[in-house]
């Protein structure tokens, strides 16, 4: 779905240009198949790693116009320091984005939302970027 792009509520929604972007339509992709069936479901994040790399050169030709623009040095060792800081800065707030948009998501069929997951994901030394579990009880 997120691939090859996707339709949500009858609107064409394309392929992802961020991991950020990437993270707020797999919350909605997740609440559109919550709404409509009873008992749990699961996603995995290894759909969103290819997204990393799609912010990565993003945000390195976002650094290098900024730094050429302003004179600044192009060294490789400079701009991939920035490039590193401001991708882990997008993965933080998309994986926050998911958190918390499951967190409110009740569905029509009055469940909440149960999520148990790990995401690891590299720079140069694997990080752990998010472990949440998040239970509910029903009465």
């Amino acid at each position: 779905m997120l691939q090859n792009g996707t339709v949500i509520s009858g609107t064409l929604i394309e392929r992802p240009h961020s991991f950020y972007t990437a993270c707020n339509i797999t919350t909605q992709i997740v609440a559109q198949v919550a709404s409509s069936q009873y008992g749990g479901q699961s996603f995995s994040l290894a759909h969103l790693i290819p997204f990393v790399e799609v912010s990565r050169q993003k945000i390195r030709k976002q650094v290098i116009e900024e730094r050429t623009e302003c004179g600044d040095s192009l060294d490789t060792e400079i701009i991939e320091r920035v490039v590193a800081k401001r991708l882990k800065e997008e993965i933080t707030r998309g994986i926050q984005t998911i958190q918390y948009q499951l967190i409110t998501l009740q569905t029509t069929n009055g469940f909440s939302y149960y999520e148990k997951r790990r995401a690891v994901l590299k720079f140069r030394e694997p990080i752990v970027i998010g472990c949440y579990k998040s239970e509910s009880s029903y009465s």
